[in-house]
């Protein structure tokens, strides 16, 4: 199981378990997704990381993962394991560059890297932010970046594709319910057609845009 925090740190710890699943997976698999991982980590029991079609809930499901990969990131480039390479769509471990030894300039500037380390973040983000934050996340991780303008055709076909309503009003929060329902019968997870969940996915990320 993967407590919140611990009684003597603002932290969560990192199960020796998970750290050696999560080990052994990279260490035999040569690049995956951050959905790919998740449900291998169900699979081996850390029901934690099961996707949950609830905003908030699939939000600190994914923070809580890319928490714990930056700080195993620290840990595995001390201890000489090799560099985790952390991103939503390509997540591998690759070996340490010859006779390099852990110094803090391997790790890099980066502002993601911050975030998910700041576990504030976690605990402070509420609903209303995650809508704004799952945009992009779904967008990389089922049907890729959304173009900057949208034309009237593809605004049409995110339309179809949502079973929008003829002349329906677009707003935040009928597009949000409207995306949810069609989820819980195209998720993979419930037994969905994956193909059908990116095209809503991206239709959803469509509109979502148009309003904004």
């Amino acid at each position: 199981m993967l407590p919140r925090q611990t009684p003597t740190s603002d932290l969560p710890p990192i199960p020796p378990a998970f750290e050696q699943t999560l080990l052994a997976l990279l260490q035999t698999t040569p690049k995956l997704t951050e959905h790919q991982l998740m449900l291998h980590l169900v699979e081996q029991g850390f029901e934690q990381f099961r996707p949950s079609l609830d905003p908030l809930v699939l939000f600190q499901t994914h923070f809580m993962l890319f928490h714990l990969l930056y700080r195993l990131q620290d840990h595995w480039l001390q201890h000489g394991k090799g560099h985790l390479h952390i991103h939503t769509l390509d997540l591998h471990l690759a070996p340490m560059p010859d006779s390099t030894r852990f110094s803090p300039g391997l790790v890099k500037n980066d502002p993601l890297r911050a975030y998910y380390l700041d576990f504030d973040e976690y605990r402070n983000t509420q609903e209303d932010d995650v809508i704004d934050l799952l945009t992009d996340f779904w967008q990389r991780l089922a049907a890729g970046p959304v173009p900057t303008t949208a034309s009237e055709k593809d605004i049409e076909q995110a339309k179809l594709t949502l079973d929008w309503p003829q002349d329906a009003e677009l707003s935040e929060r009928s597009i949000q319910q409207q995306y949810r329902r069609l989820s819980q019968k195209h998720h993979p997870d419930k037994g969905g057609d994956a193909e059908a969940f990116h095209a809503i996915t991206h239709a959803r990320a469509v509109l979502l845009q148009q309003i904004g």
